[in-house]
């Protein structure tokens, strides 16, 4: 077997079982898109493998391609899923009412096409298939209309993706290597127009240049999506342990609080713990200051000693609010373990 196939399978499978369990025991939609993401890419592999082409062009002359171009199209619903999930439920259903509204017509009109070139040739693996058919202009047309879909849905992932990069700390890298894959996956699809613009125009073969471009952009493009997606829970689960032993003893000094905002047993979110830190300075008549990081100091001596003043960031800066928070548990932690 090829080894590159064998890593992206490595990579893409577990990729794909990892969230499919984590949506069915969350319901986190997030988990269904990219669990549907990783199951399109792992599928697209796997018809790559010789023996399966093969075994499929037996039953039906071309079919892998035309399941291979199906996938796609799966593919880019899954991570319009993914976007629209990170907005409220009124956007979402917008979003995906649009992606459908353009993904079903082009998956039927790619159906349409392929029978109609199927006619003419028939061949047991899809890229031989592809290279005759992209000769006919209603079959080379779709192709390129589906890859600037791709384009244009990598695109929009990755510009939410940089901007999650912004807000985030827990999950940064999983973005950005997410983001490594929509840029690829983006220059795959401007190789595929490439490709097919080439044949449709002049007739001729694709050169070694073209092989190298569309066949090294996918396989990094999907890679690095299996990689962001078994990054995405990691990082989060660290993440929480890294919460909750930095805010242990906060919350521990913030129970009062805590109990009047009527918290749910268990562990206290990041809003939890803010809206008790507000109490407490109010009910202490402390003077709120705010700047950009705000000071963990005036937060450690709010919790144990008093102070009149509280330097804290502004609440809108979610990460410098989790920063400041974290950062006070552990002078804390510091000066209780040197108090004992």
């Amino acid at each position: 077997m090829n080894p590159v196939v064998i890593v992206l399978l490595l990579v893409l499978l577990p990729s794909f079982l990892l969230h499919i369990v984590l949506a069915l025991k969350s319901k986190v939609k997030l988990h269904y898109g990219l669990a549907g993401g990783s199951a399109a890419l792992t599928l697209y592999t796997v018809l790559n493998l010789e023996p399966i082409e093969l075994a499929l062009g037996k039953v039906s002359a071309n079919l892998s391609s035309l399941m291979k171009d199906l996938l796609i199209l799966f593919f880019v619903a899954s991570i319009s899923w993914s976007w629209s999930t990170l907005h409220s439920r009124f956007h979402q259903r917008r979003i995906m009412a649009v992606v459908l509204a353009v993904l079903v017509p082009l998956a039927v009109l790619r159906s349409i096409v392929w029978t109609r070139a199927a006619v003419g040739f028939s061949s047991l693996t899809g890229y031989d298939f592809d290279v005759f058919a992209f000769h006919r202009s209603d079959y080379a047309t779709v192709e390129v209309i589906s890859a600037l879909v791709l384009l244009f849905c990598s695109a929009n992932q990755f510009l939410l993706l940089r901007h999650q990069v912004s807000q985030v700390i827990a999950t940064r890298t999983a973005c950005v290597v997410m983001m490594v894959s929509m840029l690829f996956l983006a220059l795959w699809s401007v190789s595929l127009m490439c490709s097919v613009t080439k044949i449709w125009v002049t007739g001729t073969q694709l050169g070694p240049n073209f092989h190298v471009a569309r066949s090294g952009t996918s396989v990094i493009g999907s890679v690095a999506y299996g990689l962001g997606c078994l990054l995405f829970p990691l990082q989060a689960w660290i993440d929480r342990r890294r919460w909750r032993r930095a805010s242990e003893l906060i919350c521990e000094l913030l129970r009062d609080e805590l109990d009047r905002i009527n918290s749910l047993p268990g562990g206290f979110s990041q809003d939890e713990v803010l809206d008790a830190i507000v109490l407490r300075g109010r009910d202490r008549g402390v003077e709120f200051l705010y700047g950009d990081r705000g000071s963990e100091e005036d937060l450690a001596e709010l919790l144990s000693c008093g102070t009149t003043t509280l330097m804290m960031p502004h609440i809108s800066q979610r990460r410098a609010v989790r920063t400041w928070i974290m950062g006070a548990g552990r002078l804390l932690k510091h000066a209780h373990g040197k108090n004992r």
